[in-house]
């Protein structure tokens, strides 16, 4: 699964980069593209969240999960329009958008491969 999260946001940096040097309609077709990647990565992220966290924090780790998404997405509109405003365009937007995906291929990378699970009691008989 990590490497699904970490595949996926690889390939936000070339539609980054594509989003840099596109206008009209090739813009709509990349603005297209690097949602259905987002909006697509939302239930591996969850599937994430559920494997790697231990059941009894799992709600607390989807409220702060659900907080962060709340915050970040209320964030993000004054921060594209004062990109905008001291840029005069949307080209340091889409730099910062590919760094944070890249550092989130890098965080993605660093997940253990996978979870230990203790088992409780003796071997099955």
């Amino acid at each position: 699964m990590k490497w699904l999260v970490a595949g996926a946001l690889f390939l936000q940096l070339p539609v980054c980069w594509l989003a840099l040097h596109a206008t009209g309609w090739p813009m709509f077709t990349i603005a297209v593209f690097m949602a259905v990647f987002t909006l697509g990565l939302q239930p591996v992220v969850d599937s994430l969240v559920a494997h790697y966290v231990p059941s009894a924090w799992h709600a607390r780790a989807f409220g702060m999960r659900f907080l962060a998404g709340i915050v970040a997405s209320s964030a993000a509109i004054p921060a594209i329009a004062w990109i905008h405003t001291v840029t005069g365009d949307f080209v340091w937007l889409f730099v910062t958008l590919g760094g944070i995906a890249a550092i989130g291929v890098g965080i993605a990378s660093l997940l253990p491969s996978e979870r230990r699970v203790a088992v409780a009691g003796g071997p099955a008989e």
